[in-house]
């Protein structure tokens, strides 16, 4: 049974590719250039020189349709290992031989596609439950329906690149081998979100102690401005504490996945350890971020307390510096 279905999958391939080059339209057919083409493509052949030959017998097959060039086109596509394209074309060259009633051609046809039915990879991608309904396959950068490849879709042997791509996350890619008679499953995950950048705008003013300075200087406002720093110091520490835990989780993870993979191709339990690696990975370097500003900034606010011994007027304003690409503090002295 799955082989009967496995057939069907395959000529309805070859029928779907056939109509699209149907679909693109036929140039003027001129049969002296055509078998001037098909001689040159059949020299290439008989010298063991298929991918040279086949793009001559491709031009040959738009300028003058005949069996003899679908049957060298198909022969030289199949010792290139192109089995999709060959069966595509066995299939052709089967259909215009029967309505010529060459059974010789007809009785080879049939011969030559229940080989490469045989030979011929499948692939399909498993997205996991939960996908992004906007997420597109992409199989050496050619999308291709969700829908088709979760059953499976035919490809030449060798290797190949799939892409799961969804607006907002990152894309996912994983690089799949394939060989003759394969029916490979790979599962990827859409990618995690893309952190949104903060919008630009002028920084808050962190609420401190009033200014200090000169006559009007108070000692004890300095012990103020050390508890705030401690405390926004401490804050940082934490911080750095959570990214170092985050940190350590995600090569923990990843060391767990790498029994399941094979280079960027994995298992499905090893895929999702791997996922969840790199979000640990993503979590720990924002909170190291994060810790470091506010360190450094409750390291500013803790020396730049005032104390009995300054007599010189003016105040400090530290404040939180956010952007797009930078995290800290921002520390001005103003003298009166």
């Amino acid at each position: 049974m799955i082989a009967k279905y496995r057939s069907l999958a395959l000529v309805s391939t070859a029928v779907f590719l056939t109509s699209l080059t149907a679909q693109a339209g036929e140039p003027e057919r001129d049969p002296a250039r055509a078998r001037a083409l098909l001689v040159q493509g059949y020299e290439l052949a008989q010298a063991g020189k298929c991918t040279e030959a086949i793009p001559l017998f491709r031009q040959s097959l738009e300028l003058d349709a005949n069996v003899k060039i679908l049957l060298n086109l198909a022969r030289c596509e199949e010792a290139a290992s192109k089995l999709v394209d060959a069966l595509v074309h066995w299939t052709q060259a089967r259909g215009l031989a029967s309505e010529l009633g060459q059974t010789a051609v007809v009785t080879e046809a049939d011969a030559r596609r229940a080989s490469l039915e045989r030979r011929v990879p499948r692939l399909s991608v498993d997205m996991l439950t939960g996908a992004p309904k906007d997420a597109r396959v992409l199989v050496d950068g050619a999308e291709v329906p969700r829908d088709a490849i979760a059953r499976g879709v035919s490809y030449d042997i060798g290797a190949h690149t799939v892409v799961v791509s969804a607006p907002g996350r990152v894309d996912e890619s994983v690089t799949i081998e394939l060989r003759a008679g394969d029916a490979k499953t790979v599962v990827v995950r859409a990618g995690v979100p893309i952190p949104e950048a903060p919008e630009a705008s002028a920084p808050p003013a962190v609420a401190l102690p009033a200014p200090f300075g000169g006559a009007e200087a108070d000692p004890r406002r300095g012990g103020a401005w050390r508890a705030a720093g401690l405390v926004t110091g401490g804050a940082g520490v934490v911080a750095i504490g959570v990214g170092a835990y985050f940190g350590i989780r995600a090569i923990a993870k990843n060391g767990d996945s790498n029994g399941g993979c094979d280079g960027n191709t994995c298992t499905p339990e090893a895929a999702v350890l791997r996922n969840d690696a790199r979000a640990a990975g993503d979590t720990a370097t924002v909170f190291f971020i994060a810790g470091a500003a506010l360190a450094v900034g409750g390291g500013l606010m803790y020396a730049l307390a005032p104390s009995a011994k300054k007599g010189q007027n003016g105040r400090t304003i530290v404040m939180p510096a956010v952007g797009p690409s930078f995290a800290g503090v921002s520390v001005t002295g103003v003298a009166w």
